[in-house]
């Protein structure tokens, strides 16, 4: 048995058994997270040298990384928001 499933185990024993349902929604929420911070993390490599190489001016560039810097304080502003311990 993995580490991960001996700590659900105890958790289950320690809180009752809704509280492994609970450890195992946060788990995938977790996973959820790291999908769409990995997701922001190859916008910003792909869409600069795919999307915007041909545009000559500066404004396709300057509009993309001040929209990518929204979406991503705002996201870390969310994921902080329901931080618990």
């Amino acid at each position: 048995m993995s580490s991960e499933g001996i700590q659900v185990n105890f958790r289950a024993r320690l809180y009752g058994w809704k509280s492994e349902r609970r450890v195992l929604y946060m788990r995938g929420k977790r996973w959820g997270w790291i999908f769409w911070f990995g997701f922001l993390l190859l916008l910003d490599y792909t869409v600069p040298y795919t999307v915007l190489s041909g545009v000559n001016k500066v404004y396709g560039a300057f509009l993309f990384w001040n929209l990518f810097a929204i979406t991503a304080i705002a996201s870390i502003f969310v994921l902080l928001w329901k931080w618990r311990d």
